[in-house]
Order: C-alpha cells, then sequence, then structure tokens
C-alpha cells in the first residue's frame, strides 16, 4: 500500500509538471511487482497492477489574427497637360528658371545657362490655353520683353506625365 501511494505522488507530481511546462504528454506511471507480507511463504508475490495514466490538458485553442496585406499607396495621377504647361509659364513669370527648365524645358535648350538666357529679356508672358486633345495641348502667348515690346507666339506643347517633351511654337508677330 505504500508503496501504491509514493507512485500516485510520483504521478501527481508529473501532472503537475505537465501542466507548468504546457506541452501535451502522456505518462504512463506503474509499479514494479512488490513482495507482499505473508505469514505462511517467503515468496514474492507481484503486486497487484496498477497502472496510471496521465495526460495533460490539450491545449487552449489559438486565434491567429492575420494583419491584412500591406496596400501600396495609389500612384499620384499625372497631371493634366494644361497644367504642367500653365505651371511652366508661371515658373517662368516668377524668375524660376531651374523649376521651368525642370519642367521640360530642358527638351527646348542645349543647357540650363542657355535656356535661361534665352528667357533673360522676358519681363511677363501671357499664356492662353487654345485647347487640349491628349496630351496636346494648343497654346497661344504674349510675351512682354524687359523694354516694353510684346511678341506673339502660337503653337502646341506635347506633354508625358508631370513633363513638357516636346514643343512646336512659332512667332506671330
Amino acid at each position: 500500500m505504500r508503496r501504491i501511494l509514493i507512485w500516485t505522488a510520483l504521478a501527481g507530481a508529473a501532472v503537475i509538471a505537465l501542466i507548468a511546462c504546457g506541452s501535451p504528454r502522456t505518462v504512463v506511471v506503474s509499479p514494479a511487482a512488490t513482495p507482499s507480507p505473508t505469514a505462511t511463504t517467503s515468496t514474492p508475490t507481484p503486486a497487484p497492477s496498477v497502472t496510471t495514466v496521465i495526460q495533460a490538458p490539450a491545449p487552449a485553442a489559438t486565434t491567429v489574427i492575420q494583419a491584412p496585406a500591406p496596400v501600396a499607396p495609389p500612384a499620384p495621377a499625372a497631371a493634366e497637360p494644361a497644367s504642367v504647361v500653365e505651371e511652366y509659364y508661371a515658373a517662368i513669370n516668377s524668375g524660376n528658371y531651374r523649376q521651368a527648365y525642370d519642367l521640360g524645358g530642358y527638351h527646348f535648350a542645349a543647357s540650363y545657362d542657355a535656356f535661361a538666357a534665352d528667357y533673360a529679356d522676358t519681363a511677363e508672358a501671357d499664356l492662353t490655353i487654345e485647347g487640349v486633345t491628349g496630351n496636346l495641348v494648343s497654346v497661344s502667348l504674349v510675351a512682354t520683353q524687359t523694354d516694353g515690346s510684346t511678341r506673339t507666339f502660337a503653337g502646341t506643347y506635347t506633354v508625358s506625365g508631370d513633363s513638357l517633351v516636346g514643343a512646336s511654337i512659332q512667332r506671330t508677330s
């Protein structure tokens, strides 16, 4: 009886250990044959076989929450072709020739210095958008020079994305 109590105590310790580690395991505890005290015989007899099966509780259900897949920000919309031409002339009128050059002026001059020199005598450019067909912007332009004289131009600009990529502008007076 004493050995059964020891085995029961060991089985209880195993249960506590299994619960503590949190992993599902099965432990079988079986006592060995033990001599049984008897008055008439000195031959050991096996004790009744006691098998204790201890199984740790199944882990609690786990809920996995998956973050939504990252969404790329929408691509910025290309500027309207007329807006690009208007921005180009606004930069020229403010004397920001670098911005005008970066908006596509580099297609119309051999270098930035040559581009800026082309507008050195322009006091103001009065732009009129005559129409837009796809990426082609029709314009008329009155350029007032620093000496007060005016020059008029007409033609088209070709726009791709946020940049001027071509022009066909002729002086009309």
